[in-house]
């Protein structure tokens, strides 16, 4: 999985874990059913794209830095 996250990140694809939905005894058996599992899921991984986001804009030094005379 290291692997897949890393080679994912070279290509900006983000990913995602759901854990939860799988808590749940029906949805598992279910997804269980439908990918022809042997054993039991232990976790779901989405991957996808999404929208790069604007840098946050930086103040300058002299408005963060506090100048203390003494």
């Amino acid at each position: 999985m290291q692997h897949v996250l890393l080679v994912a990140t070279t290509y900006f694809v983000h990913a995602s874990f759901a854990t939860t939905v799988l808590e749940n005894p029906t949805t598992r058996h279910d997804l269980r059913h439908v990918l022809s599992l042997d054993g039991a899921p232990q976790m779901l991984m989405r991957l996808g794209y999404s929208s790069m986001p604007k840098h946050t804009p930086r103040r300058s030094v002299p408005g963060v830095a506090a100048h203390d005379p003494g």
